[in-house]
């Protein structure tokens, strides 16, 4: 597999985990290479792994400095949601459509596409307390001020 750009959803690097060879002084690195069940990454062995991490490292100007001394990859069919490159075009249609309905409102990290940690989770939740009336109603305008802020959390280790 040859690597052009960077296939990497996530990386973390940190000591290693539950049933997993912990090395003192050396790191651990769990890349996600979102694929399909269908394509050369999900049928790709551990070691065809390593080299694509290894490549999409390079492709972003960082090196693997040491040689890798383990590989083990884990492959979950489903673990997000897969989302076209369009997505967002439809989702902002569906989120217009919907937010014109009096008294629906979508929210959470599915609703508004919104990924974070548990405090900003808080926050939205804690933000849309702050948008409901005590008798009921969204105050929309405010609402949707403050989901634009939302795009800008950023997953945090």
């Amino acid at each position: 597999m040859r690597v052009d750009r960077i296939p990497l959803a996530i990386l973390e690097a940190g000591p290693a985990g539950p049933g997993l060879a912990h090395n003192p002084g050396r790191p651990l690195l769990s890349p996600e290479l979102p694929c399909s069940a269908a394509d050369s990454v999900w049928r790709g062995c551990d070691g065809e792994l390593a080299n694509v991490v290894a490549q999409a490292l390079s492709v972003a100007g960082l090196s693997v400095p040491s040689p890798i001394l383990a590989v083990a990859s884990r492959k979950l069919a489903q673990a997000n949601p897969t989302h076209a490159r369009d997505y967002r075009e439809h989702l902002e249609r569906v989120d217009t459509w919907l937010g014109g309905i009096n008294g629906v409102f979508t929210r959470g990290r599915q609703g508004l596409l919104a990924h974070g940690n548990t405090h900003h989770v808080l926050a939205r939740a804690y933000a849309l307390d702050r948008h409901l009336h005590d008798d009921g109603p969204l105050d929309r305008g405010r609402w949707e001020k403050c989901r634009h802020t939302f795009r800008a959390h950023v997953v945090e280790d």
